[in-house]
């Protein structure tokens, strides 16, 4: 069967003042946009758009400003939480994305903190403090500040974060697993005596392969069901975080078998039981093959290198692994060895053979029957009666 891609419906009209109209979690959703002072509060993000209305009246009568009712920094995590909830996010991802980063700053600040006390210094030494424990830059910027950031837009108040001296964010180096590597570390898998069973060892592999030869996120094989692949045509259909950009991803012929094991395991259920099973799977057989580099993202990472390094387009691959934006999968053109050498002797090899064709065009071969073709007998003429020496006697 093939996939029907499921259309957006149609943008609804805002037919009440004061707000605004998203597309988030499968859904069109609306949340209050009132303007404070210059500044634009919005607020958290309902189903209807009556609710969100309501939301609007209600900060306007409070001068456009809910901080009398969130004033606290647990308040503020709460509503940050509650507010993933309405947007219809996963389960998974507010546990992994907001409820462990939410913890960070409530076990560092005190509960009863007010927002209005948190100010550019108190969010650098914040920073200062993660980056000491170990933590690095990357995560605490776009992880925990950005909590911050959406906590302090929620309860109406001005954000001293743009303020803060932060350091910058650092490249993080990109590791991954090639396709020698990953066959050498399946077949360990699987014939290995690690003291795990056969049928551990079998599906453990299986996943592994299920996620380099497809490209897929850990996540977004967390959300996958046996409904949504097609073995017959060796289709899967992946869905994105919010599910608003599905794609469809072909797997070759040499997984098959594994990923109909899967599936027949799976039932009517998800393919895992959730994220943690790709992250102690990893964990545990990172000890027993003695490779530090095993994990989802290097799976991924190893994908997109391998593609690109055997010829495809970055266009493609932009496809493939389901970026939106082109310049994210540039990252990966960066770790493929150029090889000039190699490239430039392509090149004049392409050179030559249409430099072949253009003269066999202009000067083509004599064709067979013709005097002076190679290969050809010239036919002896039979002397017609009265032609010849005789006649001339």
């Amino acid at each position: 069967m093939l996939f029907p891609m499921r259309k957006r419906p149609p943008r609804p009209r805002r037919r009440l003042p004061g707000i605004e109209v998203r597309w988030s979690g499968g859904a069109w959703r609306f949340r209050a946009a009132v303007k404070v002072e210059g500044v634009v509060v919005k607020g958290p993000t309902r189903d209807t758009q009556e609710a969100a209305y309501d939301d609007s009246r209600r900060m306007v009568e409070e001068r456009g400003s809910n901080r009398r009712h969130v004033a606290r920094l647990a308040d503020a995590l709460a509503q940050v939480v509650a507010d993933a909830k309405a947007r219809g996010l996963p389960r998974e991802t507010i546990r992994r994305s907001i409820l462990s980063h939410t913890r960070v700053l409530e076990r560092y600040w005190p509960l009863e903190t007010r927002l209005e006390d948190l100010d550019a210094r108190a969010i650098e030494r914040f920073v200062a403090d993660q980056m000491k424990a170990g933590r690095s830059i990357n995560t605490i910027r776009q992880k925990d500040l950005q909590i911050l950031e959406r906590a302090f837009r929620l309860a109406g108040e001005l954000s001293p974060i743009r303020e803060a001296r932060i350091p910058r964010m650092r490249r993080p180096v990109m590791v991954y697993l090639s396709v020698q590597e990953v066959s050498r570390l399946v077949h360990q898998m699987r014939n290995g005596d690690f003291g795990v069973d056969l049928t551990a060892r079998e599906r453990h592999a299986d996943l592994v392969e299920l996620l380099f030869f497809t490209g897929m996120r850990v996540g977004e094989l967390s959300r996958l069901r046996a409904g949504d692949v097609d073995l017959a045509h060796r289709r899967i259909r992946v869905e994105s975080k919010d599910r608003s950009h599905p794609r469809v991803v072909e797997y070759p012929a040499a997984i098959a078998g594994a990923v109909e094991r899967l599936v027949r395991a799976a039932g009517s259920r998800t393919l895992i039981t959730g994220m943690h099973e790709i992250t102690n799977l990893c964990r545990k057989w990172k000890e027993r093959l003695k490779e530090p580099r095993l994990n989802g993202r290097a799976l991924r990472h190893g994908f997109a290198t391998s593609l690109l390094a055997n010829g495809a387009m970055p266009g493609e691959v932009k496809t493939l692994m389901g970026h939106k934006h082109l310049a994210t999968t540039d990252r990966y053109v960066h770790e493929v060895n150029p090889r000039p050498g190699v490239l430039v002797q392509q090149l004049a090899d392409v050179a030559a053979a249409a430099l072949h064709d253009e003269r066999a065009r202009s000067d083509p071969e004599p064709s067979p029957g013709k005097a002076g073709a190679p290969g050809t007998r010239r036919r002896r003429r039979r002397a017609r009666p009265g032609s010849g020496a005789a006649s001339r006697e």
